[in-house]
């Protein structure tokens, strides 16, 4: 995560949104879901193009369950990356994060 404050994805992490839900007003359709399950005919989320080397691309289209997967593991490699960027400023001298609306420390 690099460009964020370290103890950013900490915060949010309490307020963490919900993934996609084939109820939520996105627009699902039926097709193929190209992440783990493989399933052929299921409801599934566009989540944009896929490309390989050589430039063969095709939709990238997720299933519900695939969504929540994908979801939590982008949300737990947030954290692993956010605690290790809190662990260094603190080793830096930096201290942790700040809470909400403190005023930033002196240099």
């Amino acid at each position: 995560m690099t460009g964020v404050a370290p103890g950013i994805a900490l915060r949010l992490n309490a307020n963490r949104p919900e993934p996609a839900r084939t109820d939520d007003g996105n627009e699902w359709s039926y097709g193929r879901c190209w992440l783990w399950c493989g399933q052929v005919h299921t409801p599934v989320l566009w989540l944009g193009t896929a490309q390989t080397a050589g430039g063969v691309a095709a939709p990238f289209t997720v299933c519900g369950p695939c969504v929540q997967a994908l979801h939590d593991a982008i949300w737990d490699h947030a954290m692993t990356m956010d605690r290790r960027a809190v662990a260094r400023a603190a080793a830096a001298g930096g201290g942790g994060p700040q809470p909400w609306g403190a005023p930033a420390p002196a240099p």
